[in-house]
């Protein structure tokens, strides 16, 4: 749920940049019935006419003027500006989801790297226990004080330790999010 806030925040901050330089066009209003309408006055100083070029001379190329409307075109909201905040928006969003993800893991290892016997412990499963016996890769885990119910797991099975084994339901858990 996290990664879909991210996402969210992420493309739309990559929009708005992307769009930050681009103004709006804005259609000419129509004229409403039975008003006037009145066209600009025309410049004082009109342009001086330029010189034909002569026949086989290479023709005068006019680079547009940044001001002038005819020079402006209108630019797309996907580009390379867009594209590039997009991808950098995605590399930090799997940069902070795969550290927390290895943060999680070092956890993990952490607390079965220290199981030892007395250990109040919660399996995978739900199965509630204390430790009996630690090995390399097993734990032995007694499940039942009265009968001397005795379960082998896998170390990997062993979800809590301690005050993570208490168990939980899943209304529980909703409520610490």
């Amino acid at each position: 749920m996290q990664m879909l806030k991210y996402m969210t925040v992420v493309l739309a901050l990559a929009f708005f940049a992307a769009t930050a330089g681009t103004a709006p066009a804005q259609a000419p209003a129509a004229p409403q019935p039975g008003s006037e309408v009145v066209k600009p006055a025309p410049p004082e100083n009109p342009p001086a006419q330029k010189a034909t070029p002569a026949p086989g001379a290479p023709a005068e190329t006019k680079t547009p003027d940044a001001n002038s409307p005819a020079g402006t075109q209108p630019q797309s909201p996907f580009d390379f500006r867009f594209i590039l905040i997009l991808v950098a928006g995605f590399v930090l969003l799997w940069f902070f989801t795969g550290r927390s993800r290895r943060k999680q893991e070092a956890k993990r290892k952490e607390m079965l790297a220290n199981l030892k016997k007395g250990d109040k412990v919660t399996s995978i499963g739900g199965i509630v226990g204390t430790v009996v016996e630690v090995r390399e890769d097993e734990v032995l885990v007694k499940v039942d004080e009265t009968n001397n119910v005795r379960m082998r797991f896998a170390r990997w099975a062993i979800r809590g330790v301690g005050e993570d084994a208490k168990v939980e339901t899943p209304d529980q858990r909703q409520d610490k999010k």
